[in-house]
C-alpha cells in the first residue's frame, strides 16, 4: 500500500511498531463497557467490543493540554528529549509507559511533574491481542 496508508492505518501491530520514529505506542488491555483499561490507564473508546485488545496511538497524535480536563489523562513526565524542532515526552501512569511528540517548547515541565494529554478517539488503533491484526 502507500506509505501514508501504512503509517496511518497499519494492518498489524508489527507494522504499527515498525513504521515511524518513534514507534506507535501500543498498550495491551481490555475494553469493558466502552472503556479501555490497562492498569491505571482508562480511555473512553467508541464502537469497540468488550474484551482483550491492543490499543495503539502515534506519539504525535497525543494532544498536550494546559490543565486537567474531563477528557484528559494525567501522566508523570519521566524524560524530556529535545529533538529540534520537536520534543519527545516519555510518560508514565502506573505500569503504562508512552511517548508523546510535541511541536512546542515544553521546558516548563520537569521530570516528575504531572502533564495532561488527550488521546482522541479518531487517533486510536485497535489490534487483536493474539494475531496482531488491525480491527476494522
Amino acid at each position: 500500500d502507500t506509505p501514508r496508508k501504512i503509517y496511518h492505518e497499519p494492518t498489524s501491530r508489527f507494522v504499527a511498531e515498525f513504521i515511524g520514529r518513534p514507534a506507535m505506542n501500543v498498550i495491551d488491555g481490555n475494553i469493558d463497557g466502552g472503556v479501555f483499561v490497562a492498569g491505571d490507564l482508562n480511555i473512553s473508546v467508541k464502537d469497540q467490543p468488550d474484551g482483550p485488545v491492543s490499543l495503539g496511538i502515534r506519539p504525535e497524535r497525543m494532544v498536550l493540554q494546559p490543565r486537567k480536563s474531563k477528557d484528559s489523562i494525567s501522566f508523570e513526565l519521566d524524560v524530556l528529549e529535545l529533538i529540534e524542532p520537536e520534543t519527545l515526552m516519555f510518560l508514565k501512569t502506573g505500569d503504562v509507559s508512552l511517548v508523546a511528540r510535541v511541536m512546542r517548547d515544553v521546558r516548563e515541565f520537569d521530570p516528575g511533574s504531572t502533564v495532561h494529554f488527550e488521546l482522541p478517539n479518531d487517533a486510536l488503533n485497535f489490534f487483536e491481542p493474539d494475531s496482531g491484526i488491525r480491527r476494522t
